[in-house]
């Protein structure tokens, strides 16, 4: 747990555990084969012969322009620029490495911590934490369960005792 506030822009102390990669392709390649049958269904259903033909052939190429973009690239890159630090007294998330996005959350501006875990995050044995704040909601993972732990605990705001009102 780091102590002082990174600066503007600089890298979180924390990465996404090492499996989150493999669990963002094969989220990434269950989004591609439902895009691709919905777009195949809708030019089943709405176009006729060489139409068809064209529309098929469309898809596959958009389909493979796809998987080697975001596979190779696009999610390497999501992985290696998602950092995060949490301390007694913030949660700081860093995004992205041509267009960094960083989120200081102090603390006691923090209302709720939830996980969310769904079938294909429960699979890998990873969860999303989101951030519930007064103005906005940040989302963070995916995650292992240990480090979910460890936020969670950091986050938690002790009462206060009477002598501190």
């Amino acid at each position: 747990m780091t102590t002082k506030v990174p600066a503007l822009g600089q890298m979180g102390a924390a990465r996404l555990p090492a499996g989150a990669l493999a669990y963002m392709n094969v989220r990434a390649l269950c989004e591609l084969a439902a895009a691709a049958l919905l777009l195949g269904g809708a030019a089943w259903w709405f176009l006729d012969g060489s139409e068809q033909i064209v529309a098929y052939l469309a898809i596959t190429a958009l389909g493979l322009v796809a998987v080697t973009v975001e596979l190779p690239w696009l999610n390497r890159r999501r992985y290696a620029f998602t950092t995060y630090s949490v301390d007694d007294n913030f949660v700081y998330i860093t995004r992205g490495a041509i267009f960094r996005r960083s989120v200081l959350l102090p603390k006691r501006q923090i209302l709720n911590v939830e996980t969310i875990q769904g079938p294909l995050l429960r699979q890998f044995g990873f969860a999303n934490v989101r951030f519930s704040c007064i103005t906005e909601v940040e989302s963070l993972g995916p995650l292992d369960n240990d480090a979910i732990m460890a936020i969670r605990a950091a986050v938690a705001i002790e009462p206060e005792s009477a002598s501190e009102r």
